[in-house]
């Protein structure tokens, strides 16, 4: 049976697609060929009339047809088409001859050879077998009415003739369509059949890109359909702990989550689902197969596989990441309580170190008014400026402590600018003419909103900077709007030696100081500057800086601008430069610390202040129920007892029933301090105290105490 499926099989010639095409034409038309001669020869036997001679044709023909498809398996694929051609006509011709007349049926016959060759050779092929066959024919229809055919003649003529003939031309031109039509439609299927082959070869590459992507990606990749595995990429597989991607197929999301991230997971599933919208970035908390905990950050997105909606996840492993953030939290939470640890630190060293510095200032300025020999003038000018040096340090540095606080505040306000301009006169022009240079200060009518204290400390700062730095000329301090008319520009200018533009950023650092390698205290210590910064940074006031040696330099703040509105009550300079006696002016001076309360009422007792003594608010109203009522109070803010300077004064205020002239002095920083006394109405001097300050205030509680 195998041996006639392969024989009734057409032959493939391999590389030549063309004549395979021709060789399977021509198989087909061999079988036929064969199974008409078979179908002849097996009507012929049950016909006794047929002639043996039609017979012996008939196995002839079976016998030529065989021989040719055994040629055609051989691959003389030409010589068989045009021998099954000539073989055909010869046939049908004799055949034909045998019947001895011409009529419909033995017609069919001839159009079947037409056919044959017009589906062998083309539309060649059609032109010659129609003439072929019309030759035949007549040829046929001359032998017959001549009787040399063994049949009757039936008086076949011309006409019948031209009928046959015009039967062939038709089937010859409709073989020639139905070719053509075929040979189109071949094209075309053909054409379509490669396109889809190359559509198929393009998606089975593009595949293999994308597995090939999937597979060698260092992202874990999964693809999974109701919360059930269906892929694993090799790093998904690694990142699970597993041995191969079977060990994850089917696995439940479920059992692979960390039991405290279950919920969300689940919550997470619900709401995109299987053909849902793109999941969007976010941590998990997953187990390994062996039990480890792991933290990854998984987004999903909608996929079709196999066919059906699945959902793809993408899983980048943090563990590490996390641990290094864990390290980090840790660390910076030790950096935190290290720095409030500072800060307390600080804090109580500032107020501790502040108290015997202002105890040795005062000390220091009572000995300056007690007359002296030359040496000994000398040797107390030193300690005065041993004194400054070491109060300009602990300032320093405890303003710089202060200022990266976390819990620094400021207290923005709209006020005249005016004011600083004369605080800065007041502070700094003693210095600034004791070494023959000018200071001018031109008067400001702008209002602007800042911090008044850390603005004033900014500006003296500079000045006092200024003035350290520059050898002869002038320094100018004036103000100018911007173009916007919204800030105002306060500049501090100098004739000094002037800086190089490799060292405009380093003099903002602590410590840091131009041509002053040896440390010399002479020269600052180097963090006024830094404070300046800090304070500009911490009320987001713009600074810039302008300079190059031996052209000075001009630094400059800008402030906003605020609307003139009634601001606090400013010290008239005037008034604080007149010179107020206070010889008899009693004055109650309460505080704890015994250096600092001896140094200060001896000061005191110098200008002619009759001075009583306190070391708590229970002794300081003990003292006024015993004697008058004090002038002035001067109050240490912290007391023994769990009473601060401001309660102390309140109880005094109730002992003597009125409200008497007050100050706080403090050695603490805590900006906390600084507002109860504000909200107090008390004005608040740090410690240590200087003495010229101390005067200009006593000056003003003076002229400004309250009457009954």
């Amino acid at each position: 049976m195998n041996a006639i499926k392969r024989w009734l099989a057409p032959p493939v010639f391999e590389g030549d697609e063309a004549k395979t095409r021709q060789a399977g034409l021509i198989n087909m038309i061999g079988l036929t060929c064969i199974a008409f001669i078979l179908i002849v020869m097996l009507g012929s036997l049950f016909d006794s009339s047929t002639p043996t001679s039609t017979l012996i044709i008939d196995l002839l023909g079976g016998a030529t047809i065989l021989q040719f498809m055994y040629w055609l398996r051989s691959g003389r694929v030409t010589v068989v088409g045009v021998g099954i051609v000539v073989f055909g006509l010869a046939y049908v011709t004799a055949v034909t001859a045998s019947i001895g007349t011409i009529r419909t049926p033995t017609a069919a016959i001839f159009v079947f050879w037409v056919l044959l060759t017009g589906l062998l050779f083309g539309l060649r092929g059609s032109l010659i077998g129609t003439a072929a066959a019309s030759l035949a024919v007549w040829g046929l229809i001359l032998a017959e009415n001549a009787g040399w055919l063994r049949q009757p003649n039936y008086g076949v003529g011309v006409t019948q003739w031209i009928t046959f003939t015009a039967l062939f031309g038709f089937t010859s031109g409709l073989t020639f369509y139905i070719i053509q039509s075929t040979k189109k439609a071949l094209t075309t299927a053909e054409k379509e059949i490669e396109q889809r082959k190359q559509v198929g070869a393009d998606l089975l590459d593009s595949e293999q890109r994308y597995r090939t992507l999937v597979e060698w990606t260092v992202e874990a990749i999964v693809v999974h359909r109701e919360g059930k595995l269906l892929y694993a990429n090799p790093a998904a597989v690694s990142l699970f702990g597993a041995g191969s991607a079977r060990d994850l197929i089917g696995i439940s999301i479920h059992d692979l989550t960390h039991p405290e991230h279950r919920d969300l997971v689940l919550r997470r599933l619900k709401t995109h689902g299987d053909d849902g919208p793109d999941s969007p970035m976010m941590e998990q908390k997953l187990a390994r197969l062996d039990g480890a905990t792991i933290y990854v950050e998984v987004k999903g997105t909608s996929i079709s596989f196999d066919g059906i909606p699945a959902r793809l996840a993408s899983l980048r492993d943090i563990t590490e990441r996390k641990a290094i953030e864990a390290a980090v939290d840790a660390t910076r939470l030790k950096a935190e309580e290290l720095s409030r640890s500072k800060s307390r630190f600080l804090t109580s060293a500032s107020h501790d170190l502040r108290q015997p510095a202002h105890a040795l200032g005062m000390f220091v300025a009572r000995m300056a008014e007690l007359p002296h020999d030359e040496q000994t003038k000398h040797l107390v000018a030193s300690m005065d400026a041993a004194v400054r040096a070491m109060q300009d340090m602990l300032d320093g540095f405890f303003d710089i402590s202060r200022l990266d606080s976390e819990q620094t505040h400021v207290s923005l306000a709209a006020f005249p600018i005016q004011g600083i301009l004369e605080k800065l006169r007041d502070s700094v022009g003693r210095a600034a003419n004791d070494k023959g240079l000018r200071l001018r200060l031109r008067p400001s009518e702008h209002w602007v909103e800042s911090d008044p204290g850390l603005l004033l400390r900014i500006l003296l700062n500079l000045v006092n900077n200024a003035v350290r730095y520059t050898q002869q000329g002038t320094i100018l301090v004036a103000c100018r709007t911007t173009n916007d008319g919204t800030r105002l520009r306060i500049e501090v200018r100098d004739s000094g030696v002037g800086i190089p533009a490799r060292h405009h950023e380093d003099i903002f650092q602590e410590f840091f100081q131009v041509d002053n390698p040896e440390r010399d205290r002479s020269k600052g210590l180097g963090v006024g500057l830094s404070i300046v910064d800090r304070a500009c940074r911490l009320l987001n006031h713009p600074l810039s800086m302008r300079s190059a040696p031996g052209a000075g330099t001009c630094i400059t703040v800008t402030v906003p601008l605020a609307s003139a509105l009634p601001g606090p009550a400013q010290l008239d300079s005037n008034e604080l430069g007149a010179q107020t006696s206070f010889d008899g002016l009693r004055v109650l001076l309460i505080e704890d610390d015994a250096l600092g309360r001896d140094g200060l009422a001896s000061l005191l007792a110098s200008w002619g202040c009759r001075v009583m003594t306190a070391d708590g608010a229970q002794a300081a109203c003990d003292q006024c129920q015993q004697d008058h009522a004090p002038d002035i109070v001067i109050s240490d803010f912290r007391l023994g007892g769990g009473i601060n300077g401001i309660q102390a004064i309140s109880s005094l205020n109730a002992v003597v029933g009125r409200p008497v002239a007050a100050c706080l002095i403090s050695g603490d920083t805590d900006v906390n301090v600084r507002e109860q006394a504000k909200v107090a109405g008390l004005t608040l001097l740090q410690k240590p105290v200087r003495p010229a300050k101390l005067r200009s205030l006593i000056q003003h509680l003076v002229r400004n105490k309250p009457t009954l």
